[in-house]
């Protein structure tokens, strides 16, 4: 596995394809940036449920970092992602 991800859709489609949800559906969309070769540490859209009583439809979009955190990760230290992408 290489460790790779691709999201290239732009933000506008992403939203058009979730039923033309509106900008504000997507929290921190500013950082993300469509790419073909993402890396692990990469924002990339999330699509979530929203919590109940939240309004404006049923989901929205979030732009979170690609990897994984182990249990065993120390609040403050530094995240090595390439050395955890890969689950086993």
């Amino acid at each position: 596995m290489c460790g790779r991800s691709r999201a290239a859709i732009a933000r506008s489609q992403l939203l058009h394809a979730l039923g033309d949800l509106p900008e504000s559906n997507w929290r921190n969309a500013e950082l993300y940036q469509p790419a073909n070769n993402c890396a692990p540490g990469a924002w990339l859209p999330a699509v979530i449920a929203k919590p109940a009583g939240e309004r404006g439809g049923q989901v929205c979009v979030v732009s979170m970092k690609w990897g994984l955190v182990p249990g065993y990760h120390k609040q403050g230290q530094a995240l090595d992602h390439w050395r955890m992408f890969n689950a086993r």
